[in-house]
């Protein structure tokens, strides 16, 4: 299994968290499994097998890696998304499920 954690200190947008931050797409029994774990606003873990999958993520330009991991992060979580700044409030409203807020 290949891995990759990229950093980067000039992101303008940072990565968001969450309360389920460990994303694994399509299952790990796939081939082409990818598993995804934010470390910071700037840090993110990359695991697959398949490295030219790893290869094309390294290609991507930074806001469109960022976008695609905020996206992955703000679905996966049960119930709370974790930001360094307030400015991620509309898209974690547009992205979270309603469904995942406290029961009442």
């Amino acid at each position: 299994m290949g891995l990759r954690v990229l950093i980067s200190e000039s992101w303008y947008y940072g990565l968001l968290t969450s309360d389920f931050p460990i994303c694994m797409l399509p299952g790990l029994g796939s081939p082409d499994c990818l598993i995804s774990l934010p470390l910071s606003p700037t840090a993110i873990f990359l695991a697959s097998y398949n490295s030219e999958l790893l290869n094309q993520l390294d290609a991507l330009a930074p806001p469109a890696l960022i976008d695609a991991a905020n996206r992955i992060s703000i679905q996966s979580a049960q119930q709370y998304v974790y930001a360094d700044t307030r400015k991620y409030f509309e898209l974690i409203d547009t992205y979270l499920d309603p469904r995942s807020g406290p029961s009442e």
